[in-house]
């Protein structure tokens, strides 16, 4: 939806998303809105229309993405069915911690807060 114009937009599959199928839609501080997929995550630029996937093969610990957050220095953590993602938005390389991981949030101190079926994690 575009709030300044009060209207709606429609981006269909074709600009390039990998799937329809969507499990976590969350946005970084640039604006791009990251989508997790079963096929990895979609970082869409609505700036210029471009799609960018991050997967397996990209460095992803899984293609299977439960969930996406940005954290206030601007990481971007990826949670997948094997493991705990972290992106650095300037350098976009990827940064694996391998333990299956159920969910994640983050909280006004600026904790991770992240479950797994091992137990609770707390990063800073």
């Amino acid at each position: 939806m575009d709030t300044k114009h009060g209207m709606i937009r429609h981006y269909d599959w074709n600009l390039g998303f990998t799937e329809a199928f969507t499990t976590n839609i969350s946005c970084d501080d640039k604006g791009r809105i990251w989508m997790g997929k079963n096929t990895g995550a979609d970082v869409f630029d609505p700036e210029n229309n471009s799609i960018r996937v991050i997967d397996q093969n990209r460095g992803l610990s899984a293609d299977w993405v439960a969930s996406c957050t940005m954290d206030n220095n601007k990481r971007m953590w990826v949670a997948t069915v094997a493991g705990l993602n972290m992106i650095e938005q300037n350098a976009e390389s990827v940064h694996p911690f391998n333990t299956a991981i159920t969910s994640m949030m983050e909280d006004g101190a600026n904790y991770l807060w992240v479950a797994t079926q091992k137990g609770l994690y707390i990063i800073n």
